[in-house]
């Protein structure tokens, strides 16, 4: 392989491996360390930290990741069930709008025919040929 072409491929990889980590979300990185870790292993060199190090350090990243992910995800649910609430109380209040309790629902769902998960829009045909 040419110098150009090995240049060019070790330059491809780095973008991919770039993309792979802010896929990952891994927002930023030093780049000389990553290099010095990837020389280290391509070139034989005595690595700074054992294999069992980078494992723990790669792995205590990314559980606080998810546990920074999950926060944010449960801030985000309580947002939006609040707002579905407040869509609710206020949609209630429209005279178009007959509020019912969901066991009013379940009867009149049961005096359609109709059982769990089915969609009375399709009506008997679907029911007869998928249930």
């Amino acid at each position: 392989m040419s110098t150009e072409n090995f240049d060019r491929l070790s330059y491809a990889l780095g973008m991919s491996m770039g993309q792979n980590f802010r896929a990952s979300g891994i927002q930023q990185i030093n780049a000389q360390d990553f290099a010095d870790g990837v020389a280290a292993v391509f070139d034989g060199l005595a690595p700074r930290m054992s294999f069992e190090e980078a494992k723990s350090e790669v792995q205590n990243f990314f559980m606080e990741l998810q546990k920074k992910q999950e926060k944010e995800a449960k801030k985000m649910a309580d947002v939006n069930a609040k707002a579905g609430e407040e869509f609710l109380l206020e949609n209630g209040k429209r005279a178009e709008v007959k509020t019912t309790s969901s066991a009013e629902r379940g009867r009149r769902r049961h005096a359609r025919g109709q059982r769990y998960g089915e969609r009375a829009l399709y009506g008997q045909a679907y029911r007869r040929h998928c249930f």
